[in-house]
């Protein structure tokens, strides 16, 4: 059994995508963008070329190193994605550099459709690059996976809509790229991908939910949660001082403005509760100014060094308004955090409520309030539920989101063949 996989960008969980077909030997070939690899010699000729030019670059480059099968299983178009990077970071105009990231996914599908062929068992796709590729895909009949990281577009410019109207005074830019013209036309094609692919494989039961209520069958839907990295907890003691964690994008769909509201209204002493903030700033910085108490915040730091930080906090909280999976959380039960966040967080399918984490509504101050007033007044029970999430972690690795994620694209291809046996094509 060889599945074919297109993606133009290769993030750590669509690497573990890969990886799980590989360890299953059903990979025939990922044909993605640029990748760093030495055995690769477009990639070792552009890398020596960025060093005479730009070499602080490099490391941006090296960032796109996929080491984890032979190069042979690897087809590379690294052109739309060098131009891409071209226009931000030599002009740094964003609406160019957006308008070339569309023509990039549009020029990457179009090459990855020429590579199918008759033999190939199935094909394993990334949304908004898919479309030429899903219609080849179906005339010559071969079944194909669509992979949907992030909630349904319209459940999304819904949550921007309501909170345009519930708070007037946030910068809304973002949300209004959700209404406009060109959003309109990308979803639609988008839209289009969902309606072609056979199934589509989602990270979480919420994602699932906001397709199902897009109009998608329920039974094409494929749920595989994303995995925890190597738990590494760290020692569990009662906080003199109960500090909250909050890391990513500040922005509206992750409930960013909410968590300022909530920690004003809670407004704690600088003794018993700190908030540290991590990320770059989508948000007017007007909001988070005045914070009251031990409030911290710094810009995108290295995952590295976030992965220290979590050892050091006592409690990990994200309110996401729409966050398809939320791989912070993970990573921060990994390391024996409790994790508050909401039932708008996909990664919320691996909380018990009270046990290893809490899960609270969504756009809800007052629950964000009460939740974070509770850890603070109950600290000596931080330790315990940050042990039972490391635990879940431990039980849910990336080895075992791989192991399922093949099972599940192995077992689909069969019944599909069988039910593609009992129902011949009518001969007209």
């Amino acid at each position: 059994m060889k599945v074919f996989v297109a993606n133009p960008s290769h993030n750590p969980d669509s690497r573990h995508g890969v990886r799980a077909l590989y360890e299953r030997n059903m990979l025939d070939v990922f044909a993605t963008g640029y990748v760093d690899h030495p055995d690769d010699p477009v990639s070792s000729t552009i890398k020596r070329t960025v060093e005479l030019l730009r070499p602080s670059y490099v490391r941006q480059l090296e960032r796109r190193a996929f080491h984890d099968i032979p190069f042979e299983k690897i087809r590379t178009y690294p052109w739309g994605q060098m131009l891409q990077d071209a226009a931000d970071k030599l002009i740094g105009n964003p609406t160019l550099t957006d308008r070339i990231w569309e023509w990039k996914e549009h020029r990457f599908d179009w090459w990855a459709a020429r590579q199918l062929h008759d033999e190939m068992d199935a094909v394993k796709v990334q949304e908004h690059a898919a479309l030429s590729t899903l219609k080849v895909a179906r005339r010559k009949n071969i079944p194909t996976f669509y992979r949907q990281p992030s909630l349904h577009h319209a459940f999304v410019k819904n949550i921007y809509r309501e909170q345009a109207r519930s708070y007037p005074e946030l910068d809304t830019e973002r949300g209004h790229l959700h209404d406009s013209p060109l959003s309109a036309k990308r979803n639609a094609r988008r839209d289009r991908e969902l309606q072609l692919a056979d199934f589509v494989l989602v990270n979480s039961s919420l994602t699932k939910r906001t397709l199902i209520d897009a109009g998608l069958t329920p039974k094409k839907i494929l749920v595989v949660p994303l995995g925890c990295p190597n738990a590494n907890p760290k020692t569990q003691v009662e906080p003199d001082t109960v500090k909250f964690l909050n890391a990513g994008t500040q922005d509206i769909h992750k409930g960013s403005h909410l968590l300022y509201e909530a920690w004003r209204r809670l407004a704690p002493d600088s003794g018993e509760a700190a908030l540290q903030l991590i990320g770059k700033m989508n948000l007017g910085e007007h909001l988070r100014q005045g914070l009251p108490g031990d409030v911290r915040c710094e810009e995108s730091i290295p995952h590295e060094e976030l992965m220290h930080r979590y050892q050091d906090a006592s409690v990990f909280i994200i309110p996401s308004l729409a966050d398809g999976f939320g791989m912070v959380v993970t990573e921060a039960m990994s390391r024996g955090l409790p994790v508050i966040t909401t039932e708008n967080t996909g990664a919320a399918d691996l909380i018990t409520h009270g046990e290893n984490g809490f899960v609270i509504p969504a756009n809800d101050v007052e629950a964000l309030v009460q939740q974070t007033r509770w850890c603070i007044e109950n600290k000596h029970r931080l330790p315990e539920i940050g042990r039972r999430a490391v635990e879940i972690a431990r039980k849910w690795q990336w080895s075992d989101h791989r192991r399922r994620l093949a099972e599940t694209i192995c077992e689909t291809i069969e019944s599909h063949r069988r039910g593609a046996e009992s129902h011949p094509p009518v001969e007209r």
